[in-house]
């Protein structure tokens, strides 16, 4: 289209799905590690954290939750290698955005 880009990690790399989420790099970095990038996956639905997705569809939690898990650690083995990560969500009294998203960085 012409347009310059207006996303904050760029727009030159396509993010990973998987059937129920998309990953792309996070904004910040990680620090302390030989790979400073991080990662987010979110859920495809939107929920606003944690505690919203477990009331609206609790009979489905778990397998997003793990979905997320996986397609986050899939994707950064993939972009930067195998080796330890460390992934986290948010409580849901302590969130930074209203989307629930689960973080993917090195250990």
């Amino acid at each position: 289209s012409g347009a310059p880009c207006s996303c904050p990690q760029g727009c030159g790399e396509s993010p990973w799905t998987s059937p129920n989420t998309v990953t792309f790099k996070n904004r910040a970095s990680s620090w302390g590690c030989p790979v400073s990038a991080a990662l987010l996956t979110i859920p495809r639905s939107h929920f606003r954290d944690i505690r919203d997705l477990k009331w609206s569809c609790p009979s489905k939690m778990e397998a997003l939750v793990e979905e997320m898990l996986l397609a986050g650690f899939v994707a950064y083995s993939k972009q930067f290698g195998l080796g330890p990560v460390e992934q986290c969500i948010h409580a849901a009294t302590s969130v930074s955005v209203a989307w629930l998203h689960l973080h993917t960085f090195c250990l």
